[in-house]
């Protein structure tokens, strides 16, 4: 490769670096990874002896397929590349698909995308190997780059019965020159059923031209073109032509080869292993603490999730080139809608001339009625079409009904669940908004919501005061039917020790004792019932598991017992109840020392319905809270007043000392 064409590719790289960046949002560390592994493929192919596999993953509406598509188009790779979504193909799909590339790519650049890769799973939900769908080939593509296989067609029969013809014809005297019968052609008619009578004219082909394809595939490698095995038929005698078909139907026995070494392969799937988060259908749910959950998924976290859905040895084909979407944050969403506004404001002022400003009101309504957090951008775009291409025939049609100056600026802006179109201080567009999310979320001021308010008011004061912090958000008023309430922590990678399990235990118990203390026992709802569980749960797997009773042993938590456990005896289950009890009077204790902060807490979400942490905050300030003395984390207690062993230690990480002091 020349110097000129090196600098090219590279430059190309650069310029499709920055025009991803321009269009996706929140993705300039995954852009720069993709560009930086694509590299070595697109600058240098002839180094090139295995395919590359780049493997995105990531949640749903994440842009990683589109990324992909756009660095094709980028690269100028449309017409040489191939895309397959796994989660619908088999293994003829599959092949069919690769079918092009040996014809016309076989040994070339060329990229292969394979998406929805989670659905080719070869181990099923249970552990079970199963053959759901039949994918061996892209395994052999991962591993050599090259996929054997043996191509079942009729047209491979159909040259063995011509073969067979042909031997007999020639057995009884059929000669041929130049590929046309010279010699009995009546008995050629009679062999292939064709007469003066029938519809069919007879053709003087010793080799009839119907097969003259298949040949052709079968001989690919021998001929540069069909015209060239077509101009040799043109010259053979009977012999000549036998020893072709001979050919022909020797190398239909050989398998094809597919060679795909120097392909570029995206694998693009969705982990629910790996994000948790995905079954999070919440839009009530913070963005921003699921950008910060996914950040922190890790290479050795997709391969474990993967070995949930394949054989190791096929993980291990994957090779180590991860690359990880972190989920939208509130900014990011906000850009999208952002983006999304500026080129429909755009668009109206080039095709129509009407000039558009979007207040901040409108995005804020986009961001609150079409955010699902765990299902990334795609819910967005739908609700821009309500909320704005919805208004635009309107728009279109005043601005044609009224003679408007160039400089003449419609201002968009929501309020009360109505798009405000206005002309300088004039109200020109009105529409009510059909709201399917956004009303959900709106304060009902009922009993239920005063009821949520004091339970997750409860939830929250507790996890302050054990934990030190405030929550992500507290909502007393859900548009998800699944939950009526929740308090939503910011995430932590806090360990979990024994300090930190009797927190937890006592904050599941802060709503039922909430309810308790502020409306009575008698008035207790059932809305505990979920705590309750939990507790429980976590109760019963500290003392049977991880040996919080003081017992060092493992005790079976279900009805099926195996070797490495015993059975639960009135001792541990005794223990259970002791530490639902002393927890549960422990945040009796907390909670009723602190009522006026809980009931001021309560109030405020009984009205508003959803508190952010910040908002949280500014109550807890008003009030002079006794937080719970922090244990400090485990670094600290490690080096605390650790004075006598420094030399030692800096012995051991500064090892020249040893010279300096002999």
């Amino acid at each position: 490769m020349s110097t000129k064409e090196l600098n090219r590719r590279l430059q190309t790289l650069e310029n499709a670096r920055k025009k991803l960046k321009s269009k996706f949002v929140g993705l300039d560390e995954i852009i720069d990874q993709v560009i930086h592994l694509v590299t070595p493929w697109y600058a240098l192919p002839d180094l090139q002896t295995r395919p590359v596999i780049i493997n995105l993953w990531g949640l749903t509406g994440s842009g990683k397929t589109q990324l992909v598509r756009e660095l094709i188009t980028l690269l100028d790779f449309n017409d040489y590349s191939t895309v397959l979504d796994t989660g619908r193909g088999r293994r003829t799909g599959f092949l069919a698909k690769l079918e092009n590339l040996y014809k016309e790519r076989n040994g070339k650049e060329h990229v292969i995308l394979l998406d929805e890769f989670q659905h080719a799973r070869t181990i099923d939900e249970i552990g079970k190997e199963t053959n759901l769908l039949d994918v061996q080939p892209i395994w052999d593509l991962f591993d050599s780059g090259k996929i054997q296989y043996y191509e079942q067609s009729f047209g491979r029969y159909d040259l063995y019965d011509l073969l067979r013809q042909l031997n007999f014809l020639v057995e009884r005297g059929v000669k041929a020159e130049n590929g046309k019968v010279t010699k009995g052609k009546k008995l050629v008619n009679e062999v292939r059923n064709l007469s003066e009578a029938s519809n069919s004219k007879p053709k003087d082909w010793f080799i009839p031209t119907d097969y003259w394809a298949n040949i052709y595939e079968e001989l690919r490698g021998e001929y540069s073109s069909y015209a060239v095995l077509k101009e040799q038929i043109l010259s053979l005698d009977h012999i000549g032509s036998l020893k072709l078909m001979e050919r022909a139907c020797k190398a239909s026995l050989n398998p094809i080869i597919i060679d795909c070494t120097k392909c570029l392969v995206f694998v693009v799937g969705n982990l629910d292993e790996a994000f948790q988060m995905s079954r999070n259908t919440s839009s009530d749910s913070s963005a921003d603490n699921l950008r910060k959950q996914s950040e922190n998924i890790s290479v050795s976290k997709i391969k474990e999730s993967l070995l949930k859905r394949f054989r190791p040895e096929q993980v291990a084909r994957l090779g180590n080139n991860h690359v990880i979407y972190p989920a939208f944050g509130t900014s990011e969403f906000k850009q999208i809608v952002g983006m999304k506004l500026e080129s429909t404001r755009n668009q109206l002022a080039v095709r129509f001339g009407i000039n558009c400003e979007f207040e901040s009101s409108v995005i804020d309504y986009i961001i609150s009625e079409g955010v699902t957090p765990a299902h990334g951008a795609r819910p967005l775009f739908g609700t821009i079409s309500s909320v704005v291409d919805a208004q635009l025939p309107h728009l279109l049609l005043f601005s044609k009904q009224h003679d408007l100056k160039n400089d003449e600026v419609f201002i968009w802006k929501i309020e009360s669940n109505k798009v405000l179109i206005n002309r300088g201080e004039k109200l020109v567009l009105k529409h009510e908004l059909f709201s399917f999310i956004e009303k959900l979320k709106r304060p009902k001021k009922d009993d239920m919501q005063a009821l949520v308010a004091v339970h997750e008011a409860g939830h929250a004061l507790l996890h302050y005061l054990l934990n030190h912090e405030v929550p992500e958000q507290i909502i007393a008023q859900s548009a998800n039917d699944s939950i009526s309430g929740c308090v939503e922590r910011r995430y932590s990678k806090r360990i979990m020790n024994k300090t930190r399990f009797q927190d937890e235990l006592t904050i599941l118990f802060g709503g039922l004792i909430a309810e308790e203390l502020v409306f009575g026992k008698d008035n207790i709802s059932f809305g505990a019932e979920s705590d309750l569980r939990a507790a429980t749960e976590f109760a019963k797997s500290a003392v049977n598991s991880s040996g919080m009773s003081g017992k060092l042993m493992v005790f079976s938590e279900s009805s099926i017992f195996i070797d490495d456990t015993l059975r639960p005896c009135d001792d541990t289950n005794a223990e259970v109840k002791r530490l639902l009890e002393y927890n549960a009077d422990r945040a009796r204790g907390l909670l009723n020392k602190n009522i006026h902060v809980l009931k001021t807490v309560a109030k405020v979400l009984a009205n508003e319905a959803k508190l952010t942490g910040e908002q949280f905050q500014l109550i807890l300030n008003k009030f002079q809270l006794e937080v719970i003395e922090s244990k400090g984390d485990y670094r600290s207690m490690l080096f605390d007043n650790e004075n006598s062993d420094q030399t030692t230690y800096q012995l051991l990480v500064n090892p020249s000392l040893n010279h300096s002091k002999s």
